[in-house]
């Protein structure tokens, strides 16, 4: 889900709609079964946010083998499918001005180029043992994400720094899953399936 001053954009089982801030009827913007973007059968549809005028989406696409991420003006117009990747679950997805980040439950997380013709990085390998959850924050080119150890189901907070280090910032910030990780003016910001919301300072 997300938020304009004026509007409030989700998916559901029939694609990306969109509905006035005071709750008037919502409208679809584009169809899960479109298949103008994606070519293919298109499931599991997915608002991520909202850059620049741009709404980021997703869906599960060719009976589940791959994540389609597509882009659309935030009144439905030219909706593009900026790129499609296999991998497994998808633990996060975030972006700057340039890449988008995605992390696979699985335990890596990669970037692909905005710009047209840019090709997939890899850009970390979980040691054995451990899966990402959800939650992925990009904050000046730094990646924070969430890795859990399968054995204690204690997890940790790391940060993907732009020289490629990889260290851990938080350890043990919960033995329950996570739905999200935020970085807003120097804190993290990171929540439980039960409701309870955390902060830390970087």
């Amino acid at each position: 889900m997300a938020a304009t001053d004026t509007h409030i954009y989700w998916a559901d089982d029939d694609g990306v709609k969109r509905m006035p801030s005071n709750g008037s009827s919502a409208e679809l913007l584009f169809s899960a079964e479109d298949t103008f973007v994606f070519g293919s059968e298109a499931v599991q549809t997915n608002v991520f946010g909202i850059d620049n005028g741009l709404v980021i989406f997703g869906a599960v696409v060719d009976s589940g083998t791959w994540l389609a991420i597509g882009e659309m003006w935030l009144d439905g117009a030219f909706p593009v499918e900026q790129f499609r990747m296999g991998g497994g679950t998808l633990a996060g997805l975030t972006w700057d001005d340039d890449n988008y980040y995605y992390a696979w439950k699985s335990g890596s997380i990669g970037s692909k180029s905005r710009w047209p013709g840019g090709g997939l990085t890899n850009l970390y390998n979980g040691p054995s043992g451990y899966t990402l959850e959800p939650g992925l924050a990009d904050s000046n080119g730094n990646l924070y994400f969430l890795r859990r150890s399968n054995a204690t189901l204690k997890t940790d907070i790391l940060l993907r720094a732009t020289n490629g280090i990889v260290a851990v910032q938080k350890l043990d910030v919960g033995t329950f899953y996570h739905d999200g990780l935020y970085v807003r003016s120097g804190n993290l910001f990171w929540s439980s399936n039960n409701g309870i919301l955390k902060k830390a300072s970087l």
